[in-house]
């Protein structure tokens, strides 16, 4: 089994998406975290799978998976969208717009990072 690449978007518009380009030849795994379908559709990218409650402007994506989450939960759309991806089996993620806007988000995103230090899932910011 090869190295599968998740590549999720957060909410965080961005004044360029260039710094994916080189990614577009793996054909990752597109999940986007509520907004992210915004920034992913940005950027040029198809979602796969959207995971997400609605509090960020995102809605489910029609011909990708989606998980549709309540409002009232223990953990962020990110973190839900990590998930998604290790579910997925990907072995190598990378975030994109996760970082900046609110700031309950980006510290829950940040967290995200450091919580995951035993995983042998390399995550990429």
């Amino acid at each position: 089994m090869g190295t599968q690449t998740a590549l999720i978007f957060g909410a965080m518009p961005c004044r360029s998406w260039g710094h994916l380009d080189a990614l577009r030849a793996e054909k990752p795994l597109v999940i986007c975290a509520d907004g992210g379908v915004h920034c992913a559709a940005a950027a040029g990218f198809a979602p796969d799978c959207y995971v997400g409650d609605g509090d960020s402007g995102g809605t489910a994506v029609a011909g990708a998976e989606n998980i549709l989450l309540r409002p009232e939960k223990d953990e962020s759309d990110l973190q839900a969208a990590y998930t998604m991806a290790r579910a997925h089996g990907c072995t190598r993620l990378y975030l994109t717009a996760c970082t900046g806007g609110r700031l309950d988000h980006a510290l829950a995103n940040l967290q995200l990072l450091v919580s995951r230090p035993s995983c042998s899932t390399p995550i990429i910011a």
